[in-house]
């Protein structure tokens, strides 16, 4: 939850919307990846609107199976394809995590333009210095499990 948050936080300093994984069960706007025709359903773990594009971010922190990450990442692309979502970042501590999920996006043929990949040192590296430019008493409205607090 703590690699969510880290990337939650740089889509809330970069004033972009986005919605918790609690919340993508609720919306229908934002449809499972894999539906039950394909026998499992997958929401990422945030979704967030950026410059009128949704994109799915998916957290990645241990090294799946390569048939997994295929299957995941086909997934994806059927969902680009019907334009359920228009791209996909994944974050992970890992290189090796990184690597693998950059080896089965060009397997599955997944578009470079749909997807791409980020450190989470990185991502909590934009925070820290996002963070230094944000107004004293900044507030999100959310409550710990990033879903927004009704006010």
């Amino acid at each position: 939850m703590r690699a969510v948050s880290w990337a939650a936080t740089v889509l809330t300093l970069r004033s972009r919307e986005w919605v918790s994984a609690r919340e993508l069960l609720r919306d229908p706007s934002w449809p499972p990846i894999a539906g039950p025709q394909a026998g499992r359903v997958h929401r990422p773990s945030i979704g967030a609107l950026v410059r009128s594009s949704r994109v799915a971010i998916e957290v990645e922190l241990w090294r799946r199976p390569p048939s997994r990450l295929r299957a995941l990442l086909s997934d994806y692309g059927e969902s680009i394809a019907l334009r359920h979502v228009d791209g996909l970042i994944t974050v992970s501590d890992r290189v090796d995590v990184l690597d693998a999920l950059t080896r089965a996006a060009g397997q599955v043929g997944l578009p470079e333009r749909c997807f791409g990949t980020r450190r989470l040192a990185d991502v909590q590296a934009a925070a820290r210095l996002l963070t230094q430019h944000v107004a004293p008493g900044h507030s999100d409205s959310r409550d710990s499990d990033g879903s927004r607090r009704e006010e």
